[in-house]
């Protein structure tokens, strides 16, 4: 549990990075509006970064395990994670039919997020410890997804199809 407390508080400290960084620095992975399809971006980016950091850490001072079910497990909660978020944030909505503003707001949708890391690293911890498959099929079609999901992210921040998801609210 603790090794999951630290994985989210880490996703969150790189998405909070994602979401400034395009003043700092701007590379497409980053926010680039507050749009919804930019914090899916920079959700599924940060997941992502978070993984290959944990990868780095693992071949210097650990040993992986299983090699497949931690690619696998990686590759399917950055993808989780985006569903997720999504999924809490617009839950929140349909039962309350707002966001309450200011300062709250923030916070709430810090805690979203946080709550969505906690349960798609959650299912990915289970995934690596539990899953006895070794299916080179079901990797390559995550890759593919992996891969399709970064091009669209990419490409929709470049050029925002006019939809109420890939424009800013303003209200």
């Amino acid at each position: 549990m603790r090794n999951l407390l630290i994985k989210c508080l880490l996703f969150i400290g790189i998405y909070t990075l994602f979401h400034f960084g395009h003043d700092v620095v701007p590379l497409p992975v980053f926010s680039t509006s507050e749009s919804i399809w930019q914090h899916l971006k920079i959700g599924f980016f940060s997941a992502i970064t978070l993984s290959l950091l944990e990868l780095a850490y693992f071949s210097l001072f650990r040993h992986i395990d299983n090699f497949y079910n931690f690619a696998l497990s990686r590759l399917i909660s950055a993808q989780l994670i985006v569903g997720i978020i999504f999924s809490l944030f617009y839950l929140y909505v349909g039962l309350f039919y707002k966001l309450p503003g200011s300062v709250t707001e923030i916070v709430l949708v810090a805690f979203l997020t946080f709550l969505g890391a906690f349960i798609a690293y959650y299912i990915e911890a289970e995934f690596y410890w539990h899953f006895s498959g070794q299916d080179m099929l079901l990797l390559m079609v995550c890759l593919l997804f992996l891969v399709i999901n970064g091009y669209l992210f990419i490409k929709f921040s470049n050029q925002v199809p006019y939809y109420p998801l890939f424009t800013e609210h303003l209200a």
